[in-house]
C-alpha cells in the first residue's frame, strides 16, 4: 500500500531535527573554538583595580590578554602586562594589571616623573616612545568638549563662550586689547597642572607635583581684527610659546627676565590649522597642518623638564578682537615616582622584569613588591574589548 507523502516513514526525521542537530554542532564548535583560544592564545581578563586609570577602569573595563610565550625585549617596553603576585603572600595566585618600564639587567629611576634607564647610575637616560606608545599613555587634562568648558578658565582680562561641538571663542577686553585666561585645575582651583589621579574606590584625588610634559592640541579657525592668538606651556624658569595669525606659526621661548628666543617661523595656507606643541621626554616639539591631514613638523628641540620650580600652566593671549577654536584639548605625560622609603635608583634582577602603574597612588607595584618573575607573567593586554564604548587597542 503506498505510503501517504505527508506521513514520516520509519526511520525519517521529525521536522526542525536537522536545525536543531546543527544548531548543536555549531555551537561545540563555538565552545571548542573559545577554550582553544583560551588554551593557545589567550583570554579576556577583568581589570578590577585602579591602577592603570584613566587608561583602564577597574571594575568596568575587560581586556583581552595574549598568552605570555616569550620574555619581553626593547619593543615591549611600556606595553601592559597581566601577572601574578609573588608565591607567599596573602594574596598569591592574584592577577594585577601594571605597565612594563624595566627590563632584565637594566639600572632605571624616576627623577621629575620621568622614567630614565640605562646600564648603571651614571648612564641613566629617557627612552623616547613613539607616537602609538605615547598617545596611549597620556591623561587628559581638559576637552572643549566637555560641560562647563569654558569656566575651567581664570580671565585677567577678555573673556570666553563655548559653542557647539566643542568650539571655544575668546573675546578681546572692551578696550578692544585682548585677552588673558589662565587653565584652571578643578581639583586644587589653581593654575598648576599636577599629577591628580584616583583612590583604589576612583574618588578623584589632587596630586603633589606639577607635571612638566604636556601636550597641547587646537584647531584655530579664526582670528579677527589682523589679531593673534598665542598658546603658552609656562614654566617657571621659561615659557614656551606658539604665536598664530591668519598667515604665520611662530614658535619661540620667553625667559623668566622676559628675553625672547625664536626656534622656528612659517607662513601657512590659512586657517583653519591644526597645531599640537608638547614638551614630552625632553623635547619641545610643534606639528602643524589643514585639519584632516597628516601633521608637520614645524620645530624640535633638546628641552630639558626634570628640574623645575614647580609650575606648569597653560594659558590663551589674544592681541586683537576675537579668536575661534574648533577644539582644544590639554593631555599630561604619567607621572612616575618613588614611595619616600625607595628613592634611590634600582637595578632589575635577572629573570626578572619591572612593572608600575599609570595611576601610582591607587597602584601596588615593582616598586613595593620588587622585580617580577618572567613566570609570574600571564601575557600582554592587547585591547580593550568591553563595554564596547571603551573598545580599543593597548
Amino acid at each position: 500500500m503506498p505510503r501517504d507523502p505527508e506521513t514520516p516513514g520509519e526511520g525519517a526525521a521529525a521536522p526542525g531535527a536537522g536545525t536543531r542537530r546543527r544548531l548543536l554542532v555549531a555551537a561545540l564548535v563555538v565552545l571548542g573554538g573559545v577554550i582553544l583560544a583560551r588554551l593557545l592564545v589567550g583570554e579576556v581578563y577583568r581589570v578590577r583595580e585602579q591602577s592603570m586609570h584613566p587608561g583602564l577602569r577597574g571594575g568596568s573595563d575587560r581586556i583581552f590578554v595574549l598568552k605570555h610565550r616569550s620574555d619581553p625585549t626593547e619593543d615591549d617596553r611600556f606595553s601592559i602586562y597581566v601577572y601574578r603576585t609573588r608565591e607567599g603572600r596573602e594574596e598569591w595566585g592574584t592577577l594585577r594589571v601594571k605597565r612594563l618600564v624595566g627590563l632584565p639587567g637594566e639600572v632605571l629611576d624616576f627623577i621629575g616623573g620621568d622614567l630614565l634607564v640605562g646600564s648603571d647610575r651614571d648612564h641613566l637616560k629617557r627612552v623616547r616612545r613613539g607616537e602609538r606608545i605615547l598617545s596611549g599613555m597620556l591623561i587628559p587634562v581638559f576637552s572643549s568638549r566637555e560641560r562647563g568648558a569654558a569656566r575651567r578658565f581664570r580671565l585677567d582680562s577678555g573673556s570666553i563662550s563655548s559653542g557647539a561641538d566643542g568650539a571655544l571663542v575668546v573675546h578681546s577686553d572692551r578696550s578692544g586689547t585682548g585677552a588673558r585666561a589662565e587653565l584652571l585645575n578643578p581639583l586644587t582651583g589653581g593654575a598648576t597642572i599636577t599629577d591628580d589621579g584616583v583612590d583604589s574606590e576612583r574618588r578623584p584625588v589632587a596630586g603633589d607635583h606639577a607635571v612638566a610634559d604636556l601636550r597641547i592640541e587646537l584647531v584655530l579657525e579664526e582670528v579677527e581684527g589682523g589679531g593673534r592668538l598665542t598658546v603658552v606651556h609656562a614654566l617657571s624658569e621659561e615659557s614656551c610659546e606658539v604665536r598664530l595669525t591668519h598667515r604665520r606659526l611662530r614658535v619661540a621661548t620667553t625667559m623668566e627676565d622676559g628675553r625672547e628666543r625664536v626656534l622656528a617661523e612659517r607662513g601657512h595656507a590659512g586657517l583653519p590649522l591644526h597645531v599640537r606643541m608638547e614638551t614630552i621626554d625632553g623635547r619641545f616639539r610643534v606639528l602643524a597642518g589643514p585639519p584632516e591631514e597628516d601633521l608637520g613638523l614645524v620645530y624640535s628641540g633638546e628641552r630639558e623638564t626634570l628640574v623645575h620650580a614647580g609650575e606648569s600652566k597653560v594659558l590663551l593671549l589674544l592681541k586683537g578682537r576675537r579668536a575661534g577654536l574648533r577644539s582644544f584639548e590639554v593631555w599630561r605625560d604619567v607621572y612616575y615616582e618613588w614611595p619616600p622609603a625607595l628613592a634611590e635608583v634600582h637595578k632589575v634582577r635577572r629573570g626578572r622584569v619591572f612593572l608600575v602603574g599609570d595611576n601610582p597612588r591607587a597602584s601596588r607595584d615593582s616598586r613595593e613588591d620588587d622585580d617580577i618573575p618572567m613566570e609570574a607573567l600571564v601575557g600582554r593586554a592587547v585591547l580593550i574589548v568591553w563595554p564596547p564604548s571603551r573598545w580599543r587597542r593597548l
